[in-house]
């Protein structure tokens, strides 16, 4: 994982960013896991607005029982998880408002979740998710830059492609 200014422009996909915040790097994370890198590559995202959108065309799954750990699969095999705070983990799904149905197939952009970020600042402040990459086969370098992206508008990672290929939008 790479951090970066600018985007680099050139073959490989382009990840739109799933909510609107600030984009740190994972290695601030307060979950200490996360900052060690156990998670995988990826970031940390706090949180500034309440809507989820799809980063890309795909299936949309989520990996506990009150929804608060998503997964992305793209049909490429990449595979992009949002993890909330353990802290909301313990509140049975308060808070969390689903738009789109268990292993729904959704667009690029399309909104998934709203978040209640009144009521789950109470137990986590500031209110943040981790975005992660599962490590694929044709990854060279994973890009990301470290500022304020808008949902759905602003790429949150670049992938160059080990194998030469066509750009792709995912």
């Amino acid at each position: 994982m790479q951090q970066t200014t600018v985007l680099p422009v050139s073959k490989g996909l382009m990840i739109q960013c799933p909510a609107s915040g600030l984009v740190l790097p994972l290695s601030e994370s307060p979950e200490p896991a996360a900052a060690a890198g156990y998670l995988g590559e990826g970031v940390l995202l706090h949180l500034q607005g309440n809507q989820l959108v799809a980063p890309f065309a795909g299936l949309c799954s989520r990996q506990d029982q009150a929804g608060q750990q998503l997964r992305f699969h793209h049909a490429n095999g990449l595979q992009l998880d949002i993890h909330f705070p353990p802290q909301c983990y313990h509140q049975h799904g308060r808070g969390f408002d689903w738009l789109v149905n268990e292993k729904a197939k959704v667009a690029a952009g399309q909104p998934v979740l709203c978040v209640d970020s009144a009521l789950l600042s109470q137990w986590v402040q500031p209110l943040y998710c981790l975005i992660t990459l599962k490590q694929h086969a044709r990854f060279s370098t994973i890009w990301y830059r470290s500022c304020y992206h808008q949902a759905g508008q602003d790429p949150l990672f670049f992938i160059e492609l080990a194998a030469q290929g066509q750009s792709q939008n995912a």
